[in-house]
C-alpha cells in the first residue's frame, strides 16, 4: 500500500463503531462523551453532530508539540468568526448582540482531528497522517486578530496561505521537523489544498467549522425559540429545511466517516448525506457568514481596523501577530467606545439599506447620510456568496464522479439556492459616543479612499 493509500471496502461497508478508545499520535477518540476520560492526559472536545470526541495531548506528543513550540496558543484568543453576531436585528433585539465564543483554536484542533480520522480510515500512511495533523494544527496560524473580519479589510495582505511559509522560520519548527521527517514542500501544498492531501484537509476543514456553526446556531434558537433567527425569503423556509434535514440525519456532520481516499482521489461515498451537507453549509453562509444583521458589529469594527492603519497606528504585520483582546483594547482607546457594549445601545433606524441599483445606488445613499451626520458608512458589493461544489467526488452506482454528474437534479437546486445579494449599506444615525478625534480620522480616512 502506497502512502496514498489503497482501496479500502466501500461503498460505507466498513463498520461505523470504533474501540471504546484509540489514538492516533497524540489525539485520542472516544466513545461517547468522555465522561470517563482521565482529562490530565489531554484536553477534551466534542465536535458537535459529528459523533467525534477527543482529546489533544499535553505531553512530548506530536500535537502537544506542534501547539507549544509553533504557538498555536494565540489561536485560543482569535474568534473563528471574528465579530460577527448573531443574525438579529440590533434596533429590536440590542441585548442579544454578542459574538460567537468558538476560537480558532479550537477549530484547528477540530481539523487535525477530522483530518486524521480520514487519513486512517483511508489506510495512509503514519507519515502522513503526522503530517496532516500538523497541517489541521496550523492551517490558520497566520489568521490576523479580528479574524474574517480583518482579512476583508485586505484580502492579500491577510492571506493565511501566503504567509505560511514564515512558519518554518520559527526557532520550534527544525526541532519538530526533524523529529517526525516532516516535508516543508508537501506541508506548504496541503495548507494551500494543493494534490489529494490539500483536498483531504478542505474537507476536514469545512466538516469541523460546520459542526461549530451548527451548534452555535441551535443553541441561540433552542434557548430563545421567540427570537426570530431565520426568516422565510419567498418560498423557501430555512427554519424548516434545517429541520427537515436534521430529522432525517441527527448527525450530518458525521459526514467524516464517508470521506475516502481512493487511488489518490479523495471521495464521498454517500452522496446523499454530501447533498444535506451542502444544504446546510448554503444556509448558513447566507444567514450566519454574510447576512446583513450579522456584520454589523463587524463594519464598527471594520472601520476602525481602516483607520488605525490609515494612521499608521496599527500595521498589517501587527495584526497577525496579535490577538483579538489586544485588538480590542487599541480600537476601545482610538474610538472611545466599548466593542463589547457596541452592539447594546439602541441604535436609529435605518442603518441597513439593501441597494437594488448595486454600487452607484450605494454611493448615492451614502452621500445624503453624509450630509445628515451619520458615520460607519460601509458597503459592500456583493456578487454570489457560495460555490456550489458540483465538483466533488462521490462514488455513486460503483463509479467515481463528480457531485453534479451522480445528483444533477440536487445540485441543480443548491445552486439556486445561491443567491445574489444587492449592494449592502450600513450606517449609524444616532452613533455611540465616540472620541471627537476620532470622528475626524474616519472622515479623512473616507476622503483618502474616495469614499
Amino acid at each position: 500500500m502506497g502512502i496514498l493509500g489503497g482501496k479500502p471496502v466501500f461503498p460505507n461497508l466498513q463498520p461505523k463503531g470504533f474501540p471504546m478508545s484509540f489514538s492516533i499520535e497524540d489525539i485520542t477518540y472516544f466513545q461517547g462523551g468522555g465522561a470517563s476520560v482521565d482529562h490530565t492526559a489531554g484536553e477534551l472536545f466534542h465536535l458537535p453532530y459529528a459523533d467525534m470526541h477527543y482529546t489533544v495531548g499535553r505531553g512530548d506528543g506530536l500535537c502537544a508539540r506542534t501547539i507549544r513550540e509553533l504557538n498555536v496558543e494565540r489561536l485560543r484568543r482569535v474568534s473563528q468568526f471574528g465579530f460577527t453576531t448573531p443574525p438579529l436585528n440590533p434596533v429590536v433585539h440590542p441585548q442579544r448582540i454578542k459574538p460567537y465564543a468558538h476560537t480558532r483554536f479550537q477549530h484547528s484542533c477540530d481539523v487535525a482531528a477530522v483530518a486524521l480520522r480520514i487519513a486512517e480510515q483511508s489506510g495512509l500512511s503514519i507519515e502522513m497522517q503526522q503530517l496532516m495533523a500538523v497541517a489541521g494544527l496550523t492551517h490558520d496560524i497566520y489568521t490576523p486578530a479580528g479574524g474574517d473580519c480583518t482579512k476583508e479589510i485586505d484580502p492579500n495582505a491577510f492571506d493565511e496561505e501566503v504567509h505560511y511559509p514564515r512558519l518554518f522560520q520559527r526557532p520550534g519548527w527544525k526541532p519538530l521537523r526533524d523529529s517526525y521527517g516532516l516535508d516543508e514542500q508537501l506541508l506548504k501544498g496541503t495548507i494551500c489544498n494543493e494534490g489529494t492531501l490539500g483536498t483531504l484537509l478542505d474537507w476536514a476543514d469545512k466538516i469541523a467549522y460546520m459542526a461549530r456553526d451548527l451548534e452555535e446556531f441551535l443553541l441561540r434558537r433552542t434557548t430563545e425559540p421567540n427570537r426570530p433567527y431565520l426568516y422565510k425569503q419567498g418560498r423557501h423556509d430555512w427554519n424548516a429545511a434545517i429541520d427537515e434535514i436534521l430529522s432525517r440525519r441527527p448527525r450530518p456532520m458525521s459526514l467524516w466517516r464517508d470521506v475516502r481516499v481512493i487511488d489518490g482521489q479523495v471521495v464521498c461515498t454517500d452522496a446523499e448525506a454530501l447533498a444535506d451537507f451542502l444544504h446546510l453549509r448554503i444556509i448558513f453562509f447566507r444567514h450566519i457568514h454574510y447576512a446583513e444583521y450579522t456584520r454589523f458589529l463587524r463594519v464598527f469594527i471594520d472601520n476602525a481596523i481602516k483607520v488605525l492603519l490609515f494612521e499608521k497606528r496599527l500595521t498589517p504585520e501587527g495584526l497577525i501577530e496579535m490577538d483579538d483582546d489586544e485588538l480590542k483594547l487599541l480600537i476601545e482607546e482610538r474610538t472611545g467606545a466599548s466593542v463589547e457594549t457596541f452592539c447594546e445601545e439602541r441604535m436609529g433606524e435605518p442603518f441597513v439599506c439593501l441597494c437594488d441599483g448595486g454600487e452607484t445606488e450605494a454611493r448615492e445613499e451614502m452621500r445624503r447620510q453624509q450630509q445628515r451626520g451619520s458615520l460607519m458608512m460601509f458597503f459592500v458589493n456583493r456578487g454570489p456568496l457560495l460555490k456550489v461544489r458540483a465538483d466533488l467526488l462521490v462514488h455513486f452506482k460503483g463509479k467515481v464522479m463528480p457531485f453534479s454528474e451522480a445528483c444533477p437534479t440536487m445540485a441543480g437546486i443548491l445552486k439556486r439556492l445561491t443567491w445574489v445579494s444587492p449592494t449592502v449599506l450600513f450606517w449609524l444615525k444616532t452613533p455611540p459616543t465616540l472620541k471627537p478625534d476620532y470622528i475626524e480620522g474616519l472622515k479623512a480616512y473616507w476622503r483618502s479612499a474616495r469614499l
